[in-house]
């Protein structure tokens, strides 16, 4: 028969390893959405730059200005 602490940690190794399981899989479904969040708000930004080229390019170097 084994000794008391073996009947107690190979449940609680096994929740442990579930818990970190758990963490990692979590953390990498924040990543995901945070760099999908982040390419969202790059594209429009990109699309935004392309309309207005033009007119942001005039701005800046003052012709058109008035």
């Amino acid at each position: 028969m084994p000794a008391n602490w073996v009947f107690m940690a190979i449940p609680t190794g096994l929740a442990c390893l579930g818990y970190l399981l758990m963490g990692a899989i979590e953390y990498w479904r924040e990543q995901q959405y945070l760099r999908a969040v982040f390419d969202g708000d790059r594209i429009q930004r990109y699309k935004i730059d392309r309309k207005y080229n033009k007119r942001r390019i005039a701005t800046h170097t003052g012709r058109r200005f008035y």
